[in-house]
């Protein structure tokens, strides 16, 4: 019972976040336009084609990584071990992603740096998602849980 809820937790985490990122690509001309007019007087310098392309690839991103996660949760249940390892892995993976443009220094605009808060939940999670895969491996093969 308790895994049907995580599982359901993740999927419709991952779902919500995926529909946020297919959002955020398709309104991207939009908020492009009005960043361009509220910058006008503040910075010049501002490119609107440039700021779009950096936003759509982060949201393309966001987006595979929402649907690998509701792949994930939808996988999670059928009870498979391997689903749980996939969701820590890719909760992991998401944590790196949000960090690497900040540790590289590519990162151009606020949305591409990495915010403590928002690291301080995504590690969490992954720490809850690897003790879960933890404890799920190590429950005795069960009806509940299969491989």
């Amino acid at each position: 019972m308790r895994i049907r809820v995580v599982a359901t937790l993740v999927l419709v985490a991952s779902i919500i976040y995926a529909a946020g990122a297919a959002y955020g690509f398709i309104s991207a001309g939009n908020t492009a336009s009005l960043l361009s007019l509220m910058s006008q007087g503040r910075d010049p310098s501002f490119d609107p084609a440039r700021w779009t392309l950096r936003w759509r690839v982060a949201c393309s991103v966001a987006f595979i990584f929402g649907v690998l996660g509701a792949a994930a949760g939808f996988a999670m249940y059928r009870r498979s071990v391997r689903a749980f390892a996939a969701w820590a892995v890719l909760v992991t993976a998401l944590l790196v992603a949000d960090l690497l443009p900040s540790i590289l220094g590519v990162a151009v605009y606020a949305f591409e740096r990495a915010r403590i808060p928002d690291l301080v939940v995504e590690a969490f999670i992954a720490a809850a998602s690897w003790l879960l895969y933890w404890r799920v491996r190590a429950t005795p093969a069960a009806p509940e849980i299969a491989t």
